[in-house]
């Protein structure tokens, strides 16, 4: 039963609500999930922190009845701008409970670090490129880190009211979610299973026409794609 509402917010079960916020980067929008839990709403995912998306969020909220100030609970499946820039300032106008993994909000904390320090700061990072063989005499004066970093673009909660762990369950009025820890994309990614409804929510652990990003960088432990 997919119900098209309008080029924000579409019904793609009952109660179930697929909303798409614009990105200023590829891709242009990200898909979020508000679900009406019969007793509390919940929302997947946050978008970024950008006035454009957060006005975008109330626009399709409102065409539901409901405002931000009605949020209840708020999972993120894990700690990038795209999926969890947000959550912070949500959270201040929800005051719903947050859930991420641990993992995911160590990063989100790491991240908010590195946006406050200059590139002479991390000096790990030239060492990182060079040792990939990346010429360091190209490696620019302003050091390399996406636009986004050290702005209000990224408002992240990084002491979240729930760690999420592999196996949980979240009970959200009449809705449960299990959680899946599918590290991969992000370390702490994690997925959730409405088993009732037969709904995966899946974050970044699956994209529609290309394969998730699983990247290194300087603090990545082991062998992503290998282990």
């Amino acid at each position: 039963m997919r119900c098209k509402m309008s080029a924000k917010i579409t019904q793609v079960l009952p109660g179930i609500y697929e909303i798409f916020l614009p990105l200023p980067m590829r891709p242009t929008i990200i898909n979020v999930y508000l679900i009406d839990c019969k007793g509390g709403w919940a929302l997947v995912d946050t978008g970024m922190n950008s006035p454009e998306s957060v006005a975008t969020l109330e626009e399709a909220f409102a065409q539901v009845g409901i405002g931000i100030k009605d949020l209840n609970v708020i999972i993120g499946t894990h700690h990038h701008v795209d999926h969890f820039g947000a959550s912070g300032e949500l959270r201040e106008r929800s005051h719903a409970a947050v859930y991420v993994h641990q993992l995911e909000a160590e990063r989100a904390d790491r991240m908010l670090m590195f946006g406050r320090m200059g590139p002479n700061d991390r000096p790990e990072s030239r060492a990182f490129f060079k040792s990939h063989g990346f010429p360091i005499e190209q490696f620019p004066a302003a050091g390399m880190r996406p636009a986004w970093m050290g702005t209000s673009m990224y408002h992240p909660v990084t002491h979240p009211d729930h760690y999420l762990r592999d196996g949980d369950v979240i009970n959200v009025g009449e809705r449960t979610f299990e959680v899946i820890w599918t590290p991969g994309h992000a370390p702490g990614h994690c997925v959730l299973y409405l088993r009732r409804e037969k709904a995966l929510i899946v974050g970044d652990h699956l994209l529609p026409k290309i394969t998730p990003h699983v990247g290194i960088y300087p603090e990545t432990a082991g062998d992503p794609l290998g282990d």
